[in-house]
């Protein structure tokens, strides 16, 4: 998967995600994603995030794209240099109540909603 964005810090986002096997049956799917600090070391918490931004997102969107196919345990971890990922999801039901397109294309909302906290490793 390409990314030419990145996942904010202390922000709540919806990511699109296409299918891995192009079916017509099959609608892009929306997630709601939250990426916090864990405020333990906030200056080493917001360096690490920014430095690291681009990992991130791609171990984030990759994480997601598996979850879609093969559900993963509620809580996971992601190691990368210099930090831990501490993710978590649950069932996203504001999600169920919403109707959202691209352009006249209808997507489909995520069962779950992801919120991914970020620890520095030393």
């Amino acid at each position: 998967m390409f990314t030419s964005y990145y996942l904010p810090l202390n922000r709540t986002s919806l990511l699109l995600l296409h299918p891995q096997h192009p079916n017509p049956k099959q609608r892009p799917i929306v997630v709601q994603i939250t990426t916090k600090m864990a405020n333990e070391r906030v200056v080493d918490e917001m360096t690490q995030f920014y430095l690291s931004h681009k990992d991130i997102t791609k171990a984030i969107e990759n994480l997601l794209c598996a979850h879609i196919s093969t559900p993963v345990p509620r809580q996971v971890e992601i190691e990368g240099d210099g930090f831990l990922l501490r993710g978590s999801h649950k069932p996203w039901s504001y999600g169920r109540t919403i109707s959202i397109k691209w352009g006249d294309q209808n997507l489909q909302p995520a069962d779950d909603k992801w919120t991914f906290v970020i620890h520095v490793k030393y």
